[in-house]
């Protein structure tokens, strides 16, 4: 009898595209996408299943956004349409000052730093104990969040939230083996390779 090799995975295609304004370059070039799962035989997708995330890929800055993007109004104010991206790299920020149960000042100047080459603009040091106080609000789990979040981020945006992460991991001085293990976990929850990840480790967040 014939080894039959089926699953799913999904696959991201463009659904519509044109102009519009980026809350982060401004006027530009947009592309829509939908993240699809698909049925598989083989590897080969054959039959369209559920729709996982729909969203809007800025083609200069790489950005991607809720598809209300589309009706921004530039003159009511940057903040209302922060991008995914920018969201999800101060909760993360949050989430792993929050890893290890406590809350240093090493942690929180490193997301007032590292937030200065975010696109979302610079924290203040209250806000990032803000966004840490939020954080510890909702779930504390950081794996179950990045999986909730991955399929609304490009792969550059990935690649960012994983450096966000690292550098909030090595703020500290202290680069410990349980942080490395968990930023590999991070990595494979976001669906990046994992040589990708332990080059990215092995290099620090800069690179």
């Amino acid at each position: 009898m014939p080894f039959i090799i089926y699953g799913t995975r999904g696959i991201t295609s463009t659904t519509d595209n044109g102009e519009f304004h980026c809350p982060r370059c401004g006027p530009s070039l947009y592309a829509q996408k939908r993240v699809r799962r698909f049925f598989t035989l083989y590897w080969i997708p054959l039959i369209p299943l559920n729709t996982l995330a729909t969203y809007v890929e800025c083609e200069t800055c790489a950005g991607t956004y809720d598809p209300e993007v589309l009706d921004f109004n530039p003159e009511a104010g940057k903040a209302e349409f922060l991008s995914k991206l920018d969201q999800a790299s101060r909760r993360l920020m949050a989430l792993m000052v929050l890893a290890d149960g406590e809350i240093d000042d090493e942690e929180i100047g490193a997301m007032v730093s590292i937030s200065e080459s975010l696109p979302g603009g610079d924290l203040t040091e209250e806000e990032a104990r803000a966004e840490v106080a939020i954080a510890a609000e909702g779930s504390k789990e950081i794996i179950p969040y990045v999986i909730d979040i991955r399929d609304d981020l490009n792969d550059s945006g990935k690649v960012l939230l994983l450096r966000v992460a690292l550098a909030v991991a090595m703020a500290d001085g202290d680069f410990a083996d349980e942080e490395k293990l968990l930023l590999l976990q991070i990595g494979e929850a976001l669906g990046m390779d994992g040589d990708q990840v332990l080059e990215m480790l092995h290099a620090g967040p800069e690179a």
